[in-house]
């Protein structure tokens, strides 16, 4: 498995809904909101672990494709919130 760097997390992205559970359909906007599952941590561990979610940076991910799933590189400074 992949290991990051001390100072980095790997995430996989979480998708962001196109529609409500009725079955409206959400316009695309500017403002997305990036977000994901923390699948590994470099280094010690900061205040969210493995399994929680995060929000990051808009810019902040590196992509990293390994197989058929997409996984996201992020410094741990980049973190705005977390979710267990």
């Amino acid at each position: 498995m992949l290991k990051p760097n001390k100072k980095y997390i790997i995430v996989e992205p979480i998708k962001q809904e196109t529609k409500t559970e009725s079955g409206i359909i959400l316009p695309d906007t500017k403002e997305k909101t990036n977000s994901g599952k923390v699948i590994t941590i470099g280094g010690n561990e900061p205040e969210y672990g493995v399994g929680d979610t995060v929000i990051y940076k808009e810019w902040s991910a590196v992509e990293y494709n390994s197989k058929d799933k997409k996984y996201l590189i992020i410094k741990k400074e980049d973190i705005i919130a977390y979710e267990k």
